[in-house]
């Protein structure tokens, strides 16, 4: 869980960059990252069942 909101934060910078330059491609890019912080984690819920 740990790694997942690292690398979502670190995405998240780097789209912050990638807008200046190229709107689009920084929304996509935010759009990514919501996707992968707001993905269920599968593991734990086959755990606490």
């Amino acid at each position: 869980m740990r790694r997942r909101a690292l690398i979502t934060l670190c995405l998240f910078g780097t789209a912050a960059f990638v807008a200046l330059l190229h709107p689009v491609a920084g929304l996509a890019i935010c759009i990514g990252c919501l996707l992968i912080s707001l993905k269920p984690d599968v593991a734990r819920n086959k755990a606490a069942s």
